[in-house]
């Protein structure tokens, strides 16, 4: 079963996507660790999506938060207008240079690979479809 958020693409609009993400997976009865790593992910995520897509602070992103149990997964989909963007297609940095010889940026995508298991990107009817996906580790 899934559930909906729809927010404006604002900074300020984190925090509500904090709440819902950790109040959806805590009453499914999954773990902290769980928890924190969609979590971590779908900040980075949401910053991606303010700093590279989304042109206007009003743009709609919808939020859906889904537990599979079967499956043993669990997943956090944004849908959001704006500039096309495939985080997939962007370089990630090379961390084995030093850093003075390293570009910004790029550090997030590194995270969200790190803290989930599967990236989902699509562009459907002028929408940005992506879909973090997180195998359960513990309960």
């Amino acid at each position: 079963m899934s559930k909906k958020l729809i927010i404006t693409a604002e900074i300020q609009n984190w925090n509500k996507i904090y709440e819902f993400i950790t109040k959806y997976f805590q009453k499914k009865g999954l773990s902290k660790k769980n928890v924190f790593a969609m979590l971590i992910s779908s900040e980075e995520i949401f910053s991606n999506i303010l700093h590279h897509s989304c042109t206007d602070c009003g743009d709609e992103i919808t939020v859906l938060a889904t537990h599979r149990p079967l499956e043993k997964t669990m997943s956090v989909v944004f849908k959001y207008g704006g500039v096309e963007f495939n985080p997939l297609n962007a370089q990630l940095p090379d961390v084995r240079l030093p850093l003075h010889k390293r570009k910004l940026g790029g550090l997030g995508l590194l995270i969200v690979n790190k803290f989930t298991d599967n990236i989902n990107y699509t562009y459907t009817n002028g929408k940005n479809v992506l879909e973090i996906l997180k195998k359960i580790v513990d309960y």
